[in-house]
């Protein structure tokens, strides 16, 4: 039986804040906009996208060691996938498997929520699944790998804010846009050290498409419509003004868009850019966050 943490490694939990900050932002609007939660559903809402962001990884890691890209990546921190299939601490079927287990659990947690949140969580459902299913062998195939990252970090906020208030509003949609730019953000900026593999294992990314030098420009311009995007939802109360709170971290911003802009080529120089990237997406919709929880105070 492999270790306990062969399978931590697996899951890589370290990536997992990313998908409770988009939970978060999503239970944040539920708490400004009056409606009281619902702390059983907030959990398995938190444990859905947490299940659902470690099937993919496996989905991923499984599709990466097949496709030979395991056997050409440059491994880093942020990039290159978990390591345990190429260091033969499991195996791919294991892998694969493990994927399928997180897959019914979502289902199974889905199923739950249509039962009692009402059929029109439905359709948030079946695209997380089908996202979660079909990323790694059909979207980042077809040059869809971001767009198909932008909707699912936007469906954890979204599916989070329907479950607990058993509604739409236009209002998620257009908060949700926040994660979704960082998650595109996230990634975008970590495929830079895997440009040749990928190529290799048959991806088609922004970077691959385009070439890093423009890929820069579209991660640069990510992140200035996040910045940009705030303020908008500011101005037309959708979210209080606290929620400008997130502008603490336009600095770090700008450290990030400079050194993408000026060291695309340079791979040590773009290691600076992936930590602090990393950083930067998982800080600035926890703040926004958090102040929208602060502005549900007044």
């Amino acid at each position: 039986m492999p270790a306990l943490k062969s399978w931590l490694e697996e899951a890589r939990p370290q990536f997992l804040l990313a998908s409770l900050v988009s939970v978060f932002v999503g239970v944040s609007l539920v708490v400004y906009e009056g409606f009281t939660i619902k702390l059983f559903d907030f959990a398995l809402a938190t444990t859905g996208a947490l299940v659902a962001h470690v099937g993919i990884h496996a989905f991923n890691d499984y599709s990466d060691f097949v496709t030979g890209i395991d056997q050409r990546v440059h491994r880093t921190p942020f990039s290159g996938g978990s390591g345990v299939l190429p260091a033969g601490k499991l195996q791919p079927n294991q892998v694969y498997y493990f994927g399928i287990s997180c897959l019914v659990i979502v289902v199974s947690i889905g199923i739950y929520f249509v039962a009692t949140a009402g059929v029109a969580i439905l359709p948030v459902g079946l695209l997380g699944v089908a996202l979660m299913y079909y990323y790694t062998s059909h979207l980042t195939r077809r040059g869809l790998g971001e767009l198909g990252t932008g909707v699912g970090f936007s469906l954890w906020s979204i599916g989070t804010y329907f479950v607990q208030t058993g509604q739409y509003s236009l209002s998620i949609f257009l908060v949700s846009l926040i994660p979704s730019l960082m998650g595109v953000a996230l990634l975008l900026l970590n495929e830079f050290p895997d440009v040749e593999a990928d190529k290799f294992g048959g991806r088609r990314n922004i970077p691959i498409i385009f070439g890093p030098k423009h890929a820069s420009r579209i991660y640069s311009l990510l992140i200035v419509s996040a910045y940009v995007w705030l303020p908008v939802l500011v101005i037309t109360r959708v979210l209080p003004v606290p929620a400008l709170l997130a502008l603490v971290t336009l600095p770090l911003g700008v450290r990030v868009i400079t050194l993408a802009l000026r060291q695309y080529g340079n791979a040590q120089a773009m290691m600076d850019a992936l930590r602090l990237n990393a950083v930067l997406v998982l800080t600035l919709p926890f703040l926004v966050s958090v102040g929208t929880i602060v502005g549900s105070a007044g």
